[in-house]
């Protein structure tokens, strides 16, 4: 089973729908949308691991957006 999380994703004023179209072109995330409050983007995303997801997704690839201030990984787990 692949790995699934929530990024919560704030960004620079004025560029939350921009960086939600850059994003929505990335294979690992599944949806993406804008919202209020503390935080302008939430993403739903997929990957080989959660490693994969926080190192090749979330610090290789989001945090070298321009405009992306900070990311929050919530991780999806099974609970049997």
């Amino acid at each position: 089973m692949a790995a699934k999380a929530y990024i919560l994703i704030e960004v620079a004023k004025g560029m939350a729908k921009q960086i939600r179209d850059e994003l929505e072109k990335n294979q690992h995330i599944k949806e993406i949308n804008i919202v209020t409050g503390d935080i302008d983007l939430i993403a739903i995303v997929e990957g080989e691991s959660l490693d994969d997801i926080q190192q090749d997704l979330v610090f290789g690839q989001i945090h070298n957006i321009n405009g992306v201030l900070k990311t929050v990984t919530i991780p999806v787990i099974a609970l049997e």
